[in-house]
């Protein structure tokens, strides 16, 4: 398959912004552009490289890189560091083609130093809770209307669609709730300006284009007058402090975590904090208590293609799911591990296992016998939640 319409001696802006929108109009999902190699694309999360074209020159991506996000990001990548940011194209008075780039530096052949950008395709507006076929078990657990304040994680590996499902979230409660929202994301992925019928308001920040990092969004939420915020990612004890603080000042927030299971969140969390095991524990307890439910999504193969998300819902929203968790638990060195699995018989008792939802999957013939079984054989080794 040909992503491109034509062929360059040269790749300056013109050049690279043509082949990311010829590559986007054909279905590319992702374009890779890597100093000293071919252009790549994925395309039905398959490689498919171009050995036509003439390998990109380091000098050109730099200069590409620095045009369209600051002139000073190449300095910033020599700093051990890498960019997150959204970028957009016009191509015509009512269009515009926008992609989520990560920039980073990567060791070349000879042991050089080379740079790979990737552009990662977005629509402009976010999907709602029917396009990505969100049971009703897991939507009511996001969107419910008697969450007043109080926090809704979403979990997942990199790449499993936590995004996306937030924004669907957001775009539901804009179209039904009457109400002011923030969003604070790394990079904006879908603009909610497009969003049909909205009756509520959201003004979204960019981090770090807008303000530097996810702990000054929380603070800045805190004087915004916003009932919803959503803060991209809880990556750290300063944002998990900031989240835990606006839902304590009577916000409902949403935010996202990267863990490998749905019940350790807690603990992979309460981790960050870089204080006592005593604070740990504090900290856990909080979390605990200001938590309204966890949803942890994988994307597995489809039957007919693609990709497909298999959920995890842990409820937190009643006092007695939160009691039956703190009658289980052991104020001592065990307290984390005995935390763990309270949540686990939470969870098999209340919520719904990631196997439950696998079977739902392979009953509506979405997912093959095989997929069934991976999860089911994953979920046995993880430890039985029945």
């Amino acid at each position: 398959m040909q992503f491109i319409e034509q062929h360059y001696s040269v790749y300056n802006k013109v050049a690279l912004d043509s082949i990311l929108v010829s590559a986007s109009k054909k279905g590319a999902s992702d374009i890779i552009l890597k100093s000293e190699h071919s252009l790549s694309f994925l395309y039905d999360d398959e490689v498919i490289i171009d050995t036509v074209s003439k390998p990109l020159v380091d000098t050109e991506l730099n200069a590409y890189l620095n045009d369209i996000y600051i002139s000073s990001a190449t300095a910033i990548l020599s700093q051990s560091k890498d960019l997150d940011f959204s970028y957009s194209i016009k191509i015509s008075r009512s269009k515009t083609v926008r992609f989520r780039v990560n920039a980073t530096v990567v060791l070349l052949n000879a042991g050089n130093k080379g740079l790979e950008l990737i552009f990662r395709v977005l629509s402009e507006t976010p999907p709602s809770l029917e396009d990505l076929k969100i049971e009703t078990k897991f939507s009511k657990s996001l969107v419910s209307n008697e969450y007043k304040s109080g926090i809704v994680f979403v979990l997942g590996p990199t790449g499993s669609g936590k995004s996306t499902l937030l924004s669907a979230v957001l775009r539901h409660k804009l179209q039904n709730e009457k109400e002011r929202f923030l969003s604070y994301e790394a990079p904006i992925e879908y603009l909610y300006s497009c969003v049909p019928k909205m009756i509520g308001t959201i003004s979204q920040s960019e981090i770090p284009t807008h303000l530097p990092d996810f702990v000054s969004a929380t603070r800045n939420a805190l004087r915004r007058k916003a009932r919803v915020v959503l803060i991209g990612e809880s990556r750290d004890q300063e944002t998990i402090e900031g989240v835990m603080a606006l839902s304590g000042n009577g916000h409902l927030v949403y935010s996202t975590a990267h863990t490998n299971d749905t019940c350790s969140f807690v603990k992979v969390l309460s981790s960050k904090f870089n204080e006592s095991q005593e604070s740990k524990k504090e900290a856990a307890l909080s979390l605990l208590s200001q938590t309204n439910c966890v949803i942890h999504q994988d994307l597995v193969p489809a039957i007919n293609g693609g990709l497909v998300g298999v959920r995890e819902l842990l409820p937190l929203d009643k006092q007695e799911y939160k009691n039956f968790v703190f009658n289980q638990l052991s104020y001592d060195a065990q307290f984390l591990p005995s935390l763990t699995n309270a949540l686990k018989k939470l969870l098999a008792d209340f919520g719904i296992t990631k196997s439950a939802h696998a079977k739902m999957l392979f009953d509506d013939e979405k997912i093959t016998q095989k997929v069934l079984y991976s999860i089911l054989n994953k979920e046995q080794e993880d430890g039985d939640y029945s």
